[in-house]
């Protein structure tokens, strides 16, 4: 749930409608809604709670049947706000099942295409005529106010620059949903990272549903392409670099195929404005799995690409995904998961228990693993990712390391570790300094 920003009612001519944000999945998802949120109040605007809301945006999630079953409820519980008079459902459910979702209620419109739909909800605003007065603005403003917001939200940006994907991997239907895929123009992205910055956040995350498959639009081939094995991505950073002001960029997942030397070189010309970091989804360490996932990659490439990123950046702090229980692992597959996991020492993992997906081959398979089984799997994985996690984090004592502050006296280093610095440096600043001591994964430095 996203929480208020005022929006500016100095020109008393300007609009103003309260919009409540729902934001379920991925960290495209997060993007997404953050640029309707600021398109939102650039058109007069602003958030509130969905007790004082006008309208509400749904950005739903179809990753898994779980993730499908908390949109529903969360349109089920908008639909019961008396203040609420239209929800507009938009993200993959709305994608695949739009009769269905369109039919939850008669508050509810299903509204595909995000790029517009900031200008649809002004339109709609404007028909009915409702200004609402200062006095029920500041009282949205002043409820919604109470709502936590995580720190990454006000001091870390997401932005979209590609979308779609073609891998197909048994358990996800996203790709249904999503498309093919495309990517946002350069300049398009420099401008939203422009406006980041005015707002005063200075780390710029760069997400996508494939953010590997990134390709320069036309003109920004022609104008930034410098070298003809240079990678879209690496020439994305380096423009960004030269002309913004982003304190630092920062890579969401990127699958293990598309990290080139391009990409590494702008990463380790950049210590300190480009993070040292990589979020790698292994899904799983075993080959059979994989085979059975349809992933592009063996074992044996994705270590190859560990190696390689490692060779060029050896203090990189590199994440992943797994899944456990998935379809057909027996107890051998998961041991060797394990032990590979072990073997890569990432310093964070994203641990899922498979979760049947609807409308995917893997939905459909009879070899399920029992609910006990994954959980047990799950447990023992996430042992594993504490002790590497804790273990990396106390290697980082005495070392230098570069930390984006977030709030007066606290940071994230480029690796995400939860940094405690001295309180005078400012939000939204890069502090550099050296690691005194280590409290499990949390770090003190100056």
């Amino acid at each position: 749930m996203m929480t208020s920003r005022n929006a500016d009612t100095s020109n008393p001519k300007q609009p103003t409608f309260s919009v409540a944000f729902v934001n379920l999945g991925c960290r495209v998802n997060h993007a997404e809604i953050e640029k309707i949120r600021v398109e939102i109040e650039e058109v007069g605007g602003f958030v509130a709670a969905p007790s004082s809301a006008r309208y509400a945006v749904v950005n739903s999630c179809a990753l898994t049947g779980e993730a499908e079953a908390k949109t529903r409820k969360a349109i089920r519980r908008l639909a019961a706000e008396p203040s609420i008079e239209k929800i507009f459902v938009t993200g993959c459910v709305a994608n695949l099942f739009p009769n269905e979702v369109g039919e939850m209620s008669n508050k509810v419109h299903v509204y595909a295409n995000k790029e517009a739909l900031s200008s649809f909800i002004l339109k709609e605003a404007q028909s009915k005529v409702h200004l609402q007065s200062e006095e029920s603005k500041e009282r949205a403003c002043s409820i919604q106010a109470k709502s936590l917001q995580a720190p990454n939200q006000r001091n870390r940006r997401e932005i979209k620059i590609q979308e779609g994907c073609s891998n197909a991997c048994s358990y996800c239907i996203v790709w249904k949903a999503r498309g093919r895929p495309q990517s946002v123009s350069v300049f398009s992205i420099k401008e939203q990272v422009e406006k980041a910055l005015e707002e005063g956040i200075g780390e710029i995350v760069l997400t996508g549903i494939n953010l590997g498959r990134f390709r320069l639009d036309p003109q920004a081939e022609k104008e930034l392409a410098t070298a003809a094995d240079e990678t879209s991505l690496a020439t994305l950073i380096q423009y960004l670099l030269d002309e913004t002001a982003a304190s630092r960029i920062r890579l969401s997942s990127i699958e293990p195929t598309d990290i080139d030397d391009s990409l590494l070189e702008v990463m380790a010309q950049n210590p300190v404005r480009v993070a040292r970091y990589l979020h790698i989804p292994l899904q799983a360490g075993s080959d059979k799995t994989l085979k059975n996932m349809n992933r592009n990659y063996k074992k044996s490439q994705f270590r190859d690409a560990v190696s390689r990123i490692r060779g060029k950046l050896p203090d990189i702090a590199l994440a992943t995904d797994i899944i456990a229980g998935f379809p057909g692992e027996t107890p051998e597959d998961f041991e060797e998961s394990l032990s590979f996991s072990q073997e890569m020492n990432f310093s964070k993992m994203h641990i899922f228990r498979y979760s049947k997906r609807p409308g995917t081959p893997a939905a459909e398979r009879t070899d399920q693993v029992s609910a006990e089984e994954k959980a047990a799997r799950s447990k023992k994985m996430a042992e594993l990712a504490t002790n590497m996690r804790e273990s990396f984090a106390k290697n980082l004592e005495g070392k230098t390391v570069q930390v984006y502050v977030e709030e007066p006296g606290r940071g994230k280093t480029e690796g995400l570790f939860e940094a405690r610095l001295p309180t005078h440096i400012s939000p939204g600043k890069m502090y550099e300094g050296i690691v005194q001591s280590v409290q499990n994964d949390v770090l003190s430095v100056k």
